[in-house]
């Protein structure tokens, strides 16, 4: 059910202060850094040895059950796999590790540069490109602003719809802001909107604020005035990867339930557009079991 632990950042442990002078804690700090970074770096490699067998043994098992040979992206052999004869065969982990792989080892190549270069002075430069680190090198503060950034502008989206807010909805508190809540047809939608026919169907304005809510296209844009160009593409990869996703889950809900880690489900929810900042697991799966029992 969980992802791969090799998928997630691993420890950061910073040393005691004890006895040490400023400037020798501060360098053991920064050893501690340059540490957890080349852990995360080591990480997306055995990531990617592990992920290319699994490839190529759904492409052979694809091109197998007629699957024409031409360059497609992993998601779409993946969901080739999963329809013709793969549904028994996927575990949640395995889907994980290969489209958590993908993302990662993307980014691989120009952030190990960085780490050679920068070592432990890489926390100062991080948080002005925190989109270029894999998801194995995000340091808990990274992850923790990233999540409200995303929250931040999720809550915006929602408000911008509301044309005329109701009395008590004046605050931000208020305000919706997540597609928990048990409304089944905002599952069903996303299903509905998985082919680019669907959403230019939609309506520029409304695809745009799903893509906001899921956390796609990225502050930056909405700062500079404009929209991702790509971002009905993102979407509907996105929308895709949450079909197969929430299957997965729903195989056996129960024992999802239980065995769903705390990370793992904060990570599932924030997929889902569902708020994590500040809140309980249970809360947290209680909002993902309404988002799952809506796709019913």
């Amino acid at each position: 059910i969980n992802g791969p632990i090799s998928t997630l950042p691993p420890p950061l442990n910073f040393p005691e202060k004890g006895d040490n002078s400023a400037p020798v804690y501060l360098f053991k700090i920064g050893r501690a850094y340059g540490k957890f970074y080349w852990d995360g770096v080591k990480a997306t490699w055995a990531n990617h040895k592990r992920a290319k067998t699994l490839k190529t043994q759904i492409i052979a098992s694809n091109r197998a059950a007629g699957l024409p040979n031409m360059p497609r992206p992993l998601l779409g052999h993946l969901e080739f796999y999963y329809e013709n004869g793969g549904k028994d065969k996927m575990t949640r982990t395995d889907f994980q590790l290969l489209m958590r792989e993908q993302y990662d080892f993307r980014k691989l190549p120009p952030f190990a540069l960085m780490v050679a270069l920068f070592g432990e002075w890489l926390p100062l430069i991080v948080p002005f490109v925190p989109s270029a680190v894999p998801r194995t090198c995000r340091i808990p503060k990274q992850i923790e602003d990233m999540r409200k950034g995303v929250e931040e502008r999720r809550k915006a989206s929602f408000r911008e719809g509301y044309k005329t807010p109701k009395p008590a909805e004046s605050n931000d508190e208020a305000m919706p802001t997540s597609m928990a809540g048990g409304k089944k047809a905002l599952p069903r939608l996303y299903h509905s909107m998985r082919t680019a026919q669907h959403i230019v169907k939609m309506g520029k304005p409304e695809s745009l604020h799903i893509s906001r809510v899921l956390g796609i296209g990225g502050r930056l844009f909405d700062k500079m005035g404009v929209h991702h160009p790509l971002y009905p593409v993102k979407l509907m990869r996105h929308l895709g990867y949450l079909h197969i996703d929430d299957e997965l889950l729903l195989r056996d809900w129960v024992l999802s339930h239980l065995t769903l880690s705390t990370e793992e489900t904060r990570i599932a929810c924030e997929e889902r557009g569902i708020d994590v900042v500040g809140r309980g697991e249970n809360e947290m799966k209680e909002d993902l079991g309404k988002w799952l029992e809506g796709r019913k």
